[in-house]
Protein backbone atom coordinates (compact mmCIF):
# COMPACT_ATOMS: atom_id res chain seq x y z
CA UNK A 1 0.00 0.00 0.00
CA UNK A 2 2.67 2.31 0.38
CA UNK A 3 3.26 3.30 -3.27
CA UNK A 4 -0.21 4.27 -3.27
CA UNK A 5 -0.06 6.30 0.14
CA UNK A 6 2.94 8.08 -1.33
CA UNK A 7 0.81 8.71 -4.84
CA UNK A 8 -1.88 10.10 -2.94
CA UNK A 9 -0.16 12.10 -0.31
CA UNK A 10 1.64 13.89 -2.95
CA UNK A 11 -1.47 14.47 -4.83
CA UNK A 12 -3.04 15.91 -2.00
CA UNK A 13 -0.21 18.35 -1.01
CA UNK A 14 0.62 19.82 -4.73
CA UNK A 15 -3.54 20.16 -5.14
CA UNK A 16 -5.03 23.28 -5.14
CA UNK A 17 -8.02 21.43 -3.30
CA UNK A 18 -6.12 21.06 0.40
CA UNK A 19 -5.76 24.78 -0.06
CA UNK A 20 -8.88 25.77 -0.58
CA UNK A 21 -10.53 23.81 2.14
CA UNK A 22 -8.59 25.34 4.39
CA UNK A 23 -9.07 28.36 3.37
CA UNK A 24 -12.85 27.56 3.70
CA UNK A 25 -12.52 26.56 7.30
CA UNK A 26 -10.93 30.20 7.94
CA UNK A 27 -13.32 31.86 5.84
CA UNK A 28 -16.61 30.34 8.13
CA UNK A 29 -14.67 31.18 11.27
CA UNK A 30 -14.62 35.01 9.82
CA UNK A 31 -18.09 34.48 8.64
CA UNK A 32 -18.99 34.03 12.35
CA UNK A 33 -16.79 35.98 13.95
CA UNK A 34 -19.76 38.97 12.71
CA UNK A 35 -22.26 36.57 14.71
CA UNK A 36 -19.85 36.12 17.97
CA UNK A 37 -18.29 40.47 17.74
CA UNK A 38 -19.21 40.46 20.99
CA UNK A 39 -16.40 38.64 22.11
CA UNK A 40 -13.59 40.33 23.61
CA UNK A 41 -10.68 37.12 22.27
CA UNK A 42 -9.75 34.45 19.79
CA UNK A 43 -10.90 32.03 22.54
CA UNK A 44 -14.11 33.04 23.41
CA UNK A 45 -14.46 33.44 19.09
CA UNK A 46 -13.75 29.81 18.69
CA UNK A 47 -15.95 29.04 21.65
CA UNK A 48 -18.89 30.83 20.72
CA UNK A 49 -19.23 30.04 17.43
CA UNK A 50 -19.56 26.27 18.08
CA UNK A 51 -23.30 27.15 18.89
CA UNK A 52 -24.31 28.74 15.93
CA UNK A 53 -25.57 26.37 13.08
CA UNK A 54 -22.96 28.09 10.45
CA UNK A 55 -20.15 25.39 12.22
CA UNK A 56 -21.23 22.73 10.20
CA UNK A 57 -20.07 24.21 7.18
CA UNK A 58 -16.06 23.79 8.13
CA UNK A 59 -16.98 20.19 7.92
CA UNK A 60 -18.30 20.76 4.05
CA UNK A 61 -15.37 22.70 3.38
CA UNK A 62 -12.79 20.22 5.02
CA UNK A 63 -14.50 17.08 3.26
CA UNK A 64 -14.20 19.05 -0.03
CA UNK A 65 -9.89 18.36 0.54
CA UNK A 66 -10.05 15.26 -0.96
CA UNK A 67 -13.71 13.88 -0.80
CA UNK A 68 -13.91 13.87 -4.38
CA UNK A 69 -10.59 11.77 -5.18
CA UNK A 70 -12.80 8.73 -6.40
CA UNK A 71 -15.17 10.22 -8.48
CA UNK A 72 -12.27 12.49 -10.27
CA UNK A 73 -10.68 8.68 -10.61
CA UNK A 74 -13.91 7.21 -11.45
CA UNK A 75 -14.24 10.04 -14.02
CA UNK A 76 -11.00 9.16 -15.75
CA UNK A 77 -11.87 5.26 -15.45
CA UNK A 78 -8.62 5.61 -13.40
CA UNK A 79 -9.24 3.00 -10.99
CA UNK A 80 -9.01 0.25 -14.04
CA UNK A 81 -5.20 1.31 -14.55
CA UNK A 82 -4.97 0.96 -11.01
CA UNK A 83 -6.54 -2.39 -10.87
CA UNK A 84 -3.79 -3.70 -13.75
CA UNK A 85 -1.19 -2.01 -12.24
CA UNK A 86 -1.27 -3.14 -8.53
CA UNK A 87 -3.79 -4.07 -5.82
CA UNK A 88 -7.29 -2.79 -5.86
CA UNK A 89 -8.19 -3.24 -2.40
CA UNK A 90 -4.68 -1.05 -1.21
CA UNK A 91 -5.73 1.43 -4.32
CA UNK A 92 -9.25 1.65 -2.31
CA UNK A 93 -7.85 1.99 1.25
CA UNK A 94 -5.22 4.64 0.29
CA UNK A 95 -7.69 6.90 -1.02
CA UNK A 96 -9.53 6.71 2.12
CA UNK A 97 -7.02 6.72 4.43
CA UNK A 98 -5.78 10.14 2.87
CA UNK A 99 -9.68 11.14 2.44
CA UNK A 100 -9.45 11.24 6.53
CA UNK A 101 -6.33 13.00 6.93
CA UNK A 102 -6.93 15.51 4.22
CA UNK A 103 -9.62 16.74 6.34
CA UNK A 104 -8.01 16.34 9.67
CA UNK A 105 -5.27 18.60 7.82
CA UNK A 106 -7.63 20.95 6.55
CA UNK A 107 -9.67 21.44 9.80
CA UNK A 108 -6.32 22.31 11.86
CA UNK A 109 -4.83 24.26 9.07
CA UNK A 110 -8.35 26.11 8.70
CA UNK A 111 -8.48 26.77 12.20
CA UNK A 112 -4.88 27.90 13.23
CA UNK A 113 -4.77 29.92 9.96
CA UNK A 114 -7.98 32.49 10.94
CA UNK A 115 -6.80 32.22 14.74
CA UNK A 116 -3.30 33.76 12.98
CA UNK A 117 -5.51 36.14 11.34
CA UNK A 118 -7.92 37.25 14.51
CA UNK A 119 -4.75 37.83 16.52
CA UNK A 120 -4.31 41.11 14.69
CA UNK A 121 -7.67 42.34 16.26
CA UNK A 122 -8.26 40.34 19.85
CA UNK A 123 -5.40 38.60 22.12
CA UNK A 124 -5.79 34.71 22.08
CA UNK A 125 -6.91 34.86 25.48
CA UNK A 126 -7.27 37.16 28.42
CA UNK A 127 -7.06 36.10 31.87
CA UNK A 128 -9.77 37.37 33.18
CA UNK A 129 -12.31 35.29 30.70
CA UNK A 130 -14.85 33.98 32.60
CA UNK A 131 -15.16 30.79 29.95
CA UNK A 132 -11.93 29.83 31.37
CA UNK A 133 -12.79 27.76 34.97
CA UNK A 134 -16.00 26.31 32.61
CA UNK A 135 -13.85 24.98 30.64
CA UNK A 136 -10.76 23.69 32.71
CA UNK A 137 -12.74 20.86 32.79
CA UNK A 138 -12.51 19.27 29.55
CA UNK A 139 -10.70 16.77 28.37
CA UNK A 140 -7.70 19.56 27.34
CA UNK A 141 -8.69 22.27 29.77
CA UNK A 142 -5.66 22.06 31.28
CA UNK A 143 -4.12 23.50 28.53
CA UNK A 144 -6.45 26.91 29.15
CA UNK A 145 -3.29 29.47 29.58
CA UNK A 146 -1.63 32.17 28.11
CA UNK A 147 1.34 29.65 27.46
CA UNK A 148 -0.28 27.09 26.04
CA UNK A 149 -3.12 28.38 24.47
CA UNK A 150 -2.35 27.98 20.83
CA UNK A 151 -1.37 24.22 21.80
CA UNK A 152 -5.23 23.98 22.97
CA UNK A 153 -6.22 25.70 19.56
CA UNK A 154 -4.05 22.81 17.29
CA UNK A 155 -5.32 19.77 19.73
CA UNK A 156 -8.97 21.23 20.07
CA UNK A 157 -9.27 21.44 15.69
CA UNK A 158 -7.35 18.10 15.42
CA UNK A 159 -9.87 17.12 18.13
CA UNK A 160 -12.57 18.01 15.78
CA UNK A 161 -11.08 17.59 12.47
CA UNK A 162 -11.75 13.54 13.50
CA UNK A 163 -15.65 13.98 13.15
CA UNK A 164 -14.38 15.90 9.85
CA UNK A 165 -12.71 12.64 9.05
CA UNK A 166 -15.52 10.84 9.50
CA UNK A 167 -17.91 12.98 7.31
CA UNK A 168 -15.61 13.01 4.34
CA UNK A 169 -15.46 9.15 4.05
CA UNK A 170 -19.50 9.48 4.41
CA UNK A 171 -19.15 12.27 1.52
CA UNK A 172 -16.52 9.89 -0.24
CA UNK A 173 -19.00 6.90 0.24
CA UNK A 174 -22.39 8.26 -1.16
CA UNK A 175 -20.54 10.21 -3.96
CA UNK A 176 -19.73 6.90 -5.48
CA UNK A 177 -23.76 6.80 -6.23
CA UNK A 178 -24.43 10.12 -7.10
CA UNK A 179 -21.40 11.79 -9.57
CA UNK A 180 -21.54 15.14 -8.32
CA UNK A 181 -18.75 16.97 -7.14
CA UNK A 182 -20.86 19.64 -5.22
CA UNK A 183 -23.18 17.04 -3.82
CA UNK A 184 -19.86 15.50 -2.42
CA UNK A 185 -19.19 18.45 -0.10
CA UNK A 186 -23.07 19.45 0.90
CA UNK A 187 -23.02 15.43 1.85
CA UNK A 188 -21.31 16.45 5.47
CA UNK A 189 -23.69 18.76 6.11
CA UNK A 190 -26.29 16.73 5.87
CA UNK A 191 -24.75 13.71 7.70
CA UNK A 192 -23.74 15.77 10.61
CA UNK A 193 -27.43 17.16 11.01
CA UNK A 194 -28.97 13.64 10.80
CA UNK A 195 -26.65 11.91 13.10
CA UNK A 196 -27.67 15.05 15.86
CA UNK A 197 -31.12 15.57 15.37
CA UNK A 198 -32.03 12.02 14.56
CA UNK A 199 -30.16 9.39 15.10
CA UNK A 200 -28.99 10.70 18.31
CA UNK A 201 -32.63 10.92 19.69
CA UNK A 202 -32.87 7.52 19.24
CA UNK A 203 -30.16 6.08 21.04
CA UNK A 204 -30.21 9.18 23.79
CA UNK A 205 -27.65 10.95 26.13
CA UNK A 206 -25.19 8.18 25.92
CA UNK A 207 -22.57 10.13 25.91
CA UNK A 208 -20.16 7.52 24.32
CA UNK A 209 -21.82 8.39 21.13
CA UNK A 210 -22.84 11.79 21.20
CA UNK A 211 -19.95 12.94 18.66
CA UNK A 212 -20.99 16.43 19.16
CA UNK A 213 -19.69 16.42 22.59
CA UNK A 214 -17.36 13.75 21.82
CA UNK A 215 -15.70 15.93 18.75
CA UNK A 216 -16.73 19.28 19.33
CA UNK A 217 -17.38 20.31 22.57
CA UNK A 218 -14.30 18.28 23.98
CA UNK A 219 -16.45 16.67 26.85
CA UNK A 220 -14.71 14.45 29.07
CA UNK A 221 -15.40 11.19 28.29
CA UNK A 222 -13.06 9.93 30.62
CA UNK A 223 -10.97 11.20 33.91
CA UNK A 224 -7.74 10.78 31.83
CA UNK A 225 -7.44 13.48 28.79
CA UNK A 226 -5.24 10.92 27.21
CA UNK A 227 -7.82 7.92 26.90
CA UNK A 228 -10.46 11.10 25.89
CA UNK A 229 -8.10 11.34 22.68
CA UNK A 230 -7.47 7.44 22.46
CA UNK A 231 -11.44 7.08 22.44
CA UNK A 232 -11.98 9.86 20.16
CA UNK A 233 -9.68 8.47 17.97
CA UNK A 234 -10.90 4.80 18.55
CA UNK A 235 -14.41 5.97 17.19
CA UNK A 236 -13.41 7.42 14.37
CA UNK A 237 -11.38 5.02 13.09
CA UNK A 238 -14.46 2.81 13.92
CA UNK A 239 -16.87 4.32 11.60
CA UNK A 240 -13.98 4.69 9.03
CA UNK A 241 -13.38 1.20 9.11
CA UNK A 242 -16.90 0.91 8.48
CA UNK A 243 -17.38 3.49 5.45
CA UNK A 244 -14.18 2.14 3.99
CA UNK A 245 -15.43 -1.36 3.72
CA UNK A 246 -18.84 0.40 2.19
CA UNK A 247 -16.52 2.11 -0.59
CA UNK A 248 -14.56 -1.05 -1.36
CA UNK A 249 -17.57 -2.72 -2.03
CA UNK A 250 -19.49 0.11 -4.29
CA UNK A 251 -15.72 0.46 -6.10
CA UNK A 252 -15.65 -3.54 -6.94
CA UNK A 253 -19.11 -3.77 -7.77
CA UNK A 254 -18.72 -0.76 -10.12
CA UNK A 255 -15.30 -2.54 -11.67
CA UNK A 256 -16.96 -6.04 -12.12
CA UNK A 257 -19.57 -4.78 -13.88
CA UNK A 258 -22.67 -5.51 -11.58
CA UNK A 259 -25.54 -3.56 -10.50
CA UNK A 260 -25.00 -0.25 -8.73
Amino acid sequence: MGKYLKMDFYRLFTSKSLIMAASGVALVYLVGWIEVSYSDDVFSILYYIKMYSIMILVFAFSASAYANALVEDAEHKYWYLMMERGNLTDYIWSKVIVCFCAAVIAMAAGTMLFVVIARFKLPFLKEDNFLIPILMDGCIGALISRQTILLYFLLSAVWMGLLGGILALFSMWLSLYVRNRMFAICLPVVGFYFWTNYFQRIIGDFVYLDLNSIYIGVAKSFQNPVLCFAYALFLASLFGILLGRLIQGKVQREIRGEAK
